[in-house]
């Protein structure tokens, strides 16, 4: 009886030990809870566990089994990670470790991400896609909605001299380490929403009203947050995903595609797109100030008149200390340009000049990612603004020069390509997730201009890109067999 119950225990543990779906969620997971307060630091102890588990995956299920040669465009792969190598050795001098763990998470990235539609199915891959989307929304709209509460309450404090809860210079931070990270996650719920619509979990639903309410709440709290953490990139995200789904639906309803019809719908969908992101940005900032009000009321707080965002004050009168007790105790949400050395870019200008200086140093093989730091304060007076380059592509072109860069657009640029072939081949009506996941791709595309993305670092930001690209490239490659 024992012994059958050990066998049993032995059986699971190894199945799971070698189960790369339920690695991927949990590792994704996990991730996400590096940026909430309070989490961060037991997250990044299960990191190290977590970490163990995927290097099993990826020598057991790929490398010693072969299932790394399906992997679509894996020679590309391989030879960029070559050239990473061959940086890293010529400056082995530097971080040489933690250069080499970079590299492992690309291994993890390229082939046990990217590349699970070499060793799942396509239903097995869709069923792991919904899950993930589906805990992914629960906890960013319950979290999302903890924020909310604290900032209704005017919640703005500082915990263990660490975590700042509530709103933090003008920004929602809610119960997150960081605004931006807040704004992400909010867009990545928002998305998930959208994309879980197609589930078969959402079809089978007896009550799809109540599911549909449920979703509609999500989306609700979300965008609240999204707006009140004031972050340009991550709205843009969300922005540029929409302008991309109406693309694909203007065009998916062609029979046929003539040169007219294109210049009508890309000229539509121009104009379409310059419109939203003007007016979601003006009504973004209305919003901003109206929950501002609407906050300071409820706690009865006298809200000085903004025009632009100026105090207007009375000069006949003597309100020091009236202004100084108002700007103390009440809420203010959005960020000025001009006001707090806020430029807009939040210095993105200048670390895009120092990235030039920087490239200019090592231009074929580049430095290394984990030495840019390090460089930074060797090449450039008073180091780098920031580690890191916040923009995606530059880090690579920086990190692994021109080489390693040129290798890693060959692999994007005929991956794109693929895609696109596939895209306009599927009609509307077939209520699939691939566009709304070659929608998320673009869109994440455009914030790797502005952000620390695809693979400048080991956060969540980056899996989850490497995770869609492996959702997208199932369907593409189940489309292409059906199609042949």
């Amino acid at each position: 009886m024992i012994s059958s119950s050990k066998g049993k225990i032995s059986t699971i543990v190894s199945r799971m030990s070698f189960d790369s779906s339920k690695f991927r969620i949990f590792f994704l997971i996990d991730l996400f809870f590096f940026s909430v307060v309070f989490c961060d630091v037991l997250a990044r102890a299960i990191h190290v566990i977590l970490m163990i588990w995927g290097g099993i995956i990826l020598i057991n299920n790929y490398f010693i089994k072969g299932i790394y040669k399906r992997v679509c465009y894996y020679k590309i792969l391989l030879l960029f990670i070559a050239s990473c190598l061959f940086t890293i050795l010529l400056h082995f001098k530097y971080n040489l470790l933690y250069n080499l763990l970079y590299i492992f998470t690309y291994l993890l990235c390229f082939f046990v991400f990217y590349g699970m539609s070499s060793e799942k199915g396509i239903k097995d891959i869709e069923e792991e896609m919904f899950k993930l989307f589906k805990l992914l929304v629960i906890l960013v709209t319950i979290i999302s909605f903890i924020g909310l509460v604290f900032t209704a309450i005017k919640i703005q404090m500082k915990a263990f001299n660490h975590y700042w809860l509530g709103i933090y210079e003008n920004r929602l931070v809610g119960v997150y380490t960081n605004s931006n990270l807040l704004a992400l996650f909010c867009v990545l719920s928002i998305i998930g929403t959208h994309i879980l619509i197609d589930s078969d979990d959402f079809k089978k639903q007896s009550n799809k009203k109540r599911a549909l309410m449920a979703y509609i709440f999500s989306i609700v709290i979300n965008t609240v947050s999204l707006i009140l953490s004031d972050s340009n990139g991550a709205f843009i995200f969300l922005l540029i995903y929409l302008i991309v789904i109406l693309f694909y639906k203007l065009f998916s309803k062609q029979n046929e595609i003539s040169i007219k019809i294109i210049v009508k719908n890309v000229s539509v969908i121009l104009l379409a797109g310059f419109c939203l992101i003007a007016g979601s940005f003006k009504i973004r900032g209305i919003c901003q100030d109206g929950i501002a009000v609407l906050i300071n009321d409820m706690h009865k707080v006298e809200e000085p008149i903004h025009d632009n965002k100026i105090d207007i004050i009375d000069k006949s009168k003597d309100n020091s200390q009236d202004t100084e007790n108002s700007v103390a105790d009440s809420v203010e949400i959005g960020r000025v340009i001009g006001e707090n050395n806020y430029d807009g870019s939040s210095g993105r200008v200048t670390l895009i000049k120092q990235s030039v200086v920087m490239f200019k140093k090592n231009p074929v093989i580049g430095i290394g990612i984990a030495n840019i730091p390090d460089y930074g304060k060797i090449y450039i007076e008073g180091g780098l603004k920031f580690p890191n380059f916040h923009n995606g592509y530059i880090t690579i072109l920086v990190a692994w020069g021109l080489v390693g860069f040129a290798i890693f657009f060959t692999f994007a640029v005929t991956i794109a390509a693929r895609f696109g072939k596939v895209l306009f081949k599927i009609n509307d009506s077939q209520n699939t997730p691939f566009p709304k996941l070659f929608s998320f791709l673009v869109a994440y595309s455009v914030y790797s201009l502005v952000e620390i993305t695809i693979l400048s670092d080991i956060t969540f930001t980056i899996f989850i890109f490497w995770a869609v690209l492996g959702y997208a490239l199932s369907y593409v490659l189940n489309y292409e067999g059906k199609l042949e």
